[in-house]
């Protein structure tokens, strides 16, 4: 299985699946486009010997993942309940209705609206915000394979994407 991806993002809406996260410079920025709401949730803490599966393989998470996992939610999310609790992650959402399964700034053509001054969270998909760098590759082999990202051509092997011929133009 390959290890390493290329991404090359050609707004096609696929990944675009929920309303998203967004700074607030970003809401005010697209207060035309999405309604602004104060989110909270629980990010729980990932276990040594965690079970993780992704891309159709299951990791087994160890004390090095852990302690990215760890140095990643104390960046960006705040502690509860001491040092071994989990952390309570507060942020802004460009809301819409869920029902909807899709963003709200997506166009007529299922394409980007915004794609030129996209969100940045929406520059970091499709890799997973709440994971640290040494566990994309598995999160992208897993996008790969789902259903939802067939035809996107977003995620290629390292090899392919040095092909000129695969970006395609917006």
């Amino acid at each position: 299985m390959v290890d390493t991806y290329a991404l090359a993002c050609n707004a096609c809406g696929r990944c675009c699946n929920s309303a998203p996260t967004l700074s607030l410079r970003e809401l005010f920025r697209h207060r035309q486009r999405f309604v602004g709401a104060l989110t909270i949730h629980r990010v729980p803490k990932r276990r040594i010997g965690e079970r993780w599966l992704a891309g159709g393989r299951e990791r087994v998470l160890d004390a090095d993942d852990v302690a990215a996992c760890d140095a990643l939610a104390d960046t960006l999310f705040h502690r509860v309940g001491g040092a071994r609790g989990d952390w309570l992650a507060l942020t802004l959402q460009g809301y819409d209705y869920p029902s909807l399964g899709r963003c709200p700034a997506l166009a007529g053509d299922g394409r980007c609206s915004v794609h030129a001054d996209k969100p940045s969270i929406c520059g970091a998909v499709p890799l997973d915000p709440m994971l640290p760098d040494r566990l994309q590759p598995q999160v992208l082999a897993g996008r790969r394979a789902e259903a939802a990202w067939l035809g996107a051509q977003c995620i290629v092997d390292d090899a392919r994407a040095a092909d000129a011929s695969f970006a395609t133009p917006l």
